[in-house]
């Protein structure tokens, strides 16, 4: 099984699983915020496992567009999932 990524916990008032990102540095003006934390929708452990790999994925490619708007370079609309980060995400 593999392993779960960091950042996913359970509250206790509630029996759904959770997703904490803390937002980098460089971006925290932008966000106004320090983290983010939502629902993964989920009381499923394995289920809240794969959702949070594909959230941290959105958040990695979000984060990487707010930084090229903000440097002026272009934005490249909807970047994919490379065959690398598919098989590095395939193997944790």
């Amino acid at each position: 099984m593999s392993k779960c990524p960091p950042g996913v916990f359970r509250r206790e008032a509630t029996t759904s699983y959770h997703y904490r990102r803390r937002i980098p540095l460089d971006l925290v003006a932008h966000y106004g915020r320090k983290e983010l934390a939502y629902s993964l929708g989920t009381s499923n452990y394995r289920q809240a496992c794969d959702k949070a790999r594909a959230e941290a994925h959105k958040l990695d490619v979000e984060f990487a567009e707010v930084r090229n708007r903000a440097s002026g370079l272009p934005v490249q609309p909807g970047l994919q999932l490379t065959p690398a980060k598919a098989e590095e995400l395939a193997s944790k």
